[in-house]
């Protein structure tokens, strides 16, 4: 696991921990966690998007062999999502 120190104004911190208690997290690195998986999914649909566009128009886009492994985990996760019932809130 890698651990992380940061520093934040007093107003974030204050707006973290309301954020935590009002959401339910059980605790500050849990709702980290959240957020940093978040932007990585919004980060993995948006570069989806693209390939989608391209595909559409038939327009070529080089992909990595990490993005390929990672539109492969998206696809696979998004099929298992389906599966299962919906999270709360999340």
């Amino acid at each position: 696991m890698k651990f992380f120190h940061i520093s934040l104004p007093d107003s974030l911190g204050k707006y973290i921990e309301e954020e935590v208690i009002k959401e339910g997290y059980e605790n500050v690195n849990e709702y980290f966690k959240y957020l940093v998986e978040q932007e990585k999914k919004r980060k993995l649909e948006a570069r989806l998007e693209l390939l989608w566009e391209g595909i559409k128009t038939e327009k070529k886009i080089a992909l990595t062999e990490e993005e390929w492994q990672e539109i492969n985990h998206a696809v696979q996760e998004r099929f298992t999502q389906q599966e299962k019932p919906p999270e709360n809130n999340r």
